[in-house]
């Protein structure tokens, strides 16, 4: 009887796990169009990546940035932390030398709200 209820409680466990990994991830909200300009110092600034890291829900994006500091492309509206990276332009390293490195990781101080109709300002000062 005691081999019984083990081997019973030993697959209620391994139904249990199985089912549990089983689920598939579900994205709470529908993603946004967002667009956004990245300047320093007043100025656009260009040709890199710019990647939103989600703080509470959402996903993470990179959006390549354009020569004119302008980037879009879609997220889940929530707050992000921000940093900038190498992208596929040319001109991307010697951007990239402009910038102080603290932009290139994201840090919990420096956040952006994503919201509707809201355009993304990222200020690298």
């Amino acid at each position: 009887m005691a081999q019984m209820k083990l081997i019973a409680l030993t697959l209620a466990a391994f139904t249990l796990a199985v089912s549990g990994c089983s689920q598939p991830t579900r994205l709470n909200d529908a993603p946004i169009s967002v667009n956004g300009k990245v300047s320093q110092g007043g100025q656009p600034v260009g040709d890199l990546l710019v990647t939103f890291q989600p703080l509470e829900k959402g996903h993470p994006g990179n959006f390549p940035v354009n020569p004119d500091g302008t980037f879009q492309g879609e997220l889940i509206p929530g707050n992000y932390a921000y940093f900038v990276g190498k992208s596929a332009a040319p001109k991307s390293e010697a951007a990239l030398k402009k910038i102080d490195p603290k932009f290139y990781e994201p840090n919990l101080e420096r956040k952006v709200a994503v919201e509707d109709g809201q355009e993304l300002l990222i200020a690298l000062d």
